[in-house]
């Protein structure tokens, strides 16, 4: 898993987005929360796997990011796109995806 902010302070998710990588994850994204309040975007092309876990996070990260700016996904992987389409949450999610 490798979590990092690119030059256009996007972050950047790279690797599994899945229960077993969780805590981890959870740990890096708080962090740069804090660094980017304002407007969040999350580019989502590196997620190579993601389970329920990973959707429940990425909903964590809208409701937070949201309470003082925006927040929006781009470049979903298509393990990504797969996982919204099937979990029902595009009307959820439809408005965060640049």
């Amino acid at each position: 898993m490798d979590i990092y902010r690119d030059d256009n302070n996007n972050i950047v998710i790279k690797g599994p987005l899945t229960v077993t990588e969780i805590e981890t994850t959870y740990s890096r994204l708080e962090g740069l929360l804090e660094q980017l309040a304002n407007n969040v975007v999350v580019d989502l092309s590196g997620v190579e796997e993601i389970d329920t876990t990973g959707l429940q996070l990425l909903l964590s990260l809208k409701k937070t990011a949201e309470k003082s700016g925006s927040f929006y996904m781009k470049n979903l992987s298509k393990p990504v796109k797969e996982a919204i389409q099937l979990s029902a949450l595009e009307h959820v999610l439809e408005e965060n995806i640049a």
